[in-house]
């Protein structure tokens, strides 16, 4: 409604919604109709975009808010849609990562003392390369790739094709000895068939 009462709420975290009068509080900050405006219900940051709900008259009777929760299951799905490590950070402390714990607490580390990024960052003794992919107000969504996960897979498939070089070159070798010592026995086994032939006629 107008005055933040909500007439219906759902979700999995409505009771955190309804319980924190998250509604009402939205209508203090007037958020911008149809911007991404952020607020806090319970332990959750949300990403919340309000429409207006008018009559013909023009008048506003409600208002109809769609929000995101910025937690770990957003954070799983930006994983698995891009293939990379996530983390959502507000005010440079990591709400939501798909990052280790120990990594985790060395990015917060990093964003704290860090404000201006290098595009690589050691976490938990590895590298990373480092992108922010987007914000909404103070609220921060950061890409991570581990550098030395990349740079030892690509050494695995290096050294599996090292070793089907390997494989193949002493195949090669086994074929090339067996038919060199063919080659190099006919003329001796001829020659010996010939002794034998002219010992046979002597007697």
């Amino acid at each position: 409604t107008t005055d933040g009462e909500p007439l219906a709420v759902s979700g999995r975290l409505a009771d955190a919604w309804l319980a924190e009068r998250t509604a009402a509080r939205l209508l203090r900050t007037d958020a911008a109709s149809g911007v991404d405006s952020l607020v806090q219900a319970g332990p959750t940051l949300f990403r919340v975009v309000q429409v207006p709900l008018t009559l013909d008259t023009g008048a506003t009777i409600g208002w109809l808010s769609l929000a995101r929760a910025l937690d770990l299951r957003y954070a799983a799905m930006l994983d698995r849609m891009s293939g990379l490590r996530t983390a959502i950070a507000s005010d440079e402390t990591v709400v939501a990562t798909t990052l280790t714990a120990a990594q985790a607490r060395d990015l917060q580390l990093v964003l704290r003392s860090r404000p201006n990024l290098s595009d690589i960052v050691d976490l938990d003794g590895s590298s990373h390369a480092f992108r922010e992919i987007g914000h909404i107000g103070t609220v921060r969504l950061y890409a991570l790739s581990s550098v030395d996960e990349a740079a030892g897979a690509a050494l695995a498939r290096i050294n599996t094709e090292l070793a089907m070089l390997a494989l193949g070159a002493a195949v090669l070798a086994l074929l090339g000895s067996v038919w060199l010592a063919r080659r190099l026995s006919q003329p001796i086994e001829e020659l010996s068939h010939a002794m034998d032939r002219m010992a046979a006629a002597r007697d």
